[in-house]
């Protein structure tokens, strides 16, 4: 009779009626429902100025990764071997520590840094600030590190000692670490320093083979 006391009337489908959507809970948890059935996901529109930050963005990323800017994992070890006072060290002009000389064999008394690719410096100062020590030096990718012994003495050697584990040993054993100057490449990836390779490791998955190296005080140094 077109009598709809003043409430608001809900059109059929098809009816041509203008109705507003059903927010009951039932008909909240239907739609829910439906839409975990098959229905259409909602998509997901990003902006063209977005997309071209992220993909400018991954692929810098990726960039500064392979040119080793962005990881600093080429490990730098500074042992003083022949002065009785610490000395500081700096690298680049900062300050990285301070290092004592080295007595019998101790990995507390090395100093561990780590280097990106590309030209650095270093300096060694004695406890009045004067620089006794520099080295320039270059890093490229694929460097498995540098040892610098500042005013380096000569009767202190140093090896590399490989310990295998696995089905073979055949590339156990120790080699003495080539070269008198005060900066050295390291000829392997070591993982030790100044102590023991561990007597057992757990190899990768699908590896039946592993090793560690050590950078080791030769026995014979005073």
């Amino acid at each position: 009779m077109g009598n709809d006391n003043g409430k608001n009337v809900r059109g059929a489908p098809g009816t041509g009626n203008s109705a507003e959507p059903d927010y009951s809970p039932d008909a909240v948890l239907a739609r829910i429902k439906s839409g975990s059935q098959g229905g259409n996901s909602p998509t997901v529109r990003i902006p063209g100025w977005l997309a071209l930050v992220i993909v400018a963005a991954i692929g810098a990323a990726i960039w500064f990764w392979y040119q080793g800017l962005g990881v600093s994992h080429i490990p730098l070890c500074v042992v003083n071997t022949a002065s009785d006072a610490p000395l500081e060290i700096l690298l680049d002009g900062k300050s990285i520590g301070r290092v004592s000389k080295m007595i019998g064999e101790d990995p507390n008394a090395a100093l561990l840094a780590v280097l990106k690719c590309g030209q650095h410096e270093l300096d060694a100062r004695d406890g009045s600030g004067a620089v006794v020590a520099s080295e320039k030096l270059t890093v490229e990718k694929g460097s498995n590190g540098f040892l610098w012994t500042p005013l380096p003495d000569p009767s202190f050697a140093f090896l590399i000692e490989t310990t295998d584990y696995g089905e073979s040993t055949g590339g156990a054993g120790q080699v003495m670490l080539e070269g008198a100057g005060p900066l050295r490449p390291l000829p392997e990836w070591v993982t030790q320093w100044f102590r023991e390779n561990p007597k057992s490791v757990s190899a990768a998955k699908g590896s039946k083979r592993t090793h560690e190296h050590a950078l080791r005080r030769a026995a014979n140094s005073p």
